[in-house]
């Protein structure tokens, strides 16, 4: 209820969109007030604060044009290869603030389990990072169960491709021939990698669940990997 006479308070007006800035080493005081800095010149209406590990913004200004800001600024910083923002919505009332909040603190989470320093990100555009980061623990504990283990243990035990083969084919949205040529092999061989991974594993790629599965588990998978 005192969102709006707190807003009013600072300066604030909607819209506004909250950026949450955060990095693997500790963050300082220094990387605050330049972020205070800079908004302070380009976009008076926000403000800036430090909780615990996170540098907060609130932006007053739209997505779009909080978006170019903190691009920028990121640009700009001396400590910008080292960082990483998570923006949230634009929120037009201020007593909404909090989902702006909650959406750059999705973001931002995400970008540093995955390791993406020097990127800005938004939950839209790293929706399916937070599906895979969220969905990790619960694929750790029954990896077992998974189709993607089904196929990785048959390629351990009868040096085949079957997973490289699974990749590609939903990779090229069920195309054999696509998929084929993308791992450079003939369409028949592909087929009859499909067909082995049916038939020695049960993975039934005409299942949507079973494709739904492959895909979140061989994306968390790819997260997992250290960046270049």
């Amino acid at each position: 209820p005192d969102a709006a006479e707190t807003a009013r308070s600072l300066g604030l007006q909607p819209p506004m969109v909250v950026a949450a800035i955060g990095s693997e080493a500790r963050i300082g005081s220094d990387v605050s007030n330049a972020v205070s800095l800079h908004l302070g010149a380009v976009v008076p209406q926000s403000v800036c604060a430090q909780i615990d590990a996170t540098v907060y913004a609130v932006i007053g200004a739209d997505e779009v044009q909080a978006t170019r800001i903190i691009k920028d600024f990121l640009a700009r910083s001396r400590k910008g290869a080292s960082l990483m923002i998570g923006l949230g919505r634009q929120v037009d009332e201020a007593h909404r603030i909090d989902v702006s909040r909650a959406d750059a603190d999705l973001a931002l989470d995400t970008m540093l389990k995955t390791a993406r320093f020097g990127e800005v990100g938004t939950l839209r555009e790293r929706f399916t990072d937070v599906l895979a980061v969220h969905a990790s623990a619960f694929l750790e504990a029954h990896a077992d169960l998974s189709p993607l283990t089904a196929l990785v243990r048959h390629d351990r035990e009868h040096d085949t491709h079957l997973v490289e083969a699974v990749r590609a084919f939903l990779d090229a949205g069920g195309d054999v021939a696509q998929a084929a040529e993308a791992i450079h092999v003939h369409p028949n061989t592909m087929r009859n990698r499909l067909r082995r991974a049916d038939q020695s594993c049960g993975i039934d790629l005409a299942d949507g669940d079973t494709r739904l599965a492959l895909m979140l588990h061989l994306k968390v998978e790819d997260l997992a990997r250290p960046t270049a």
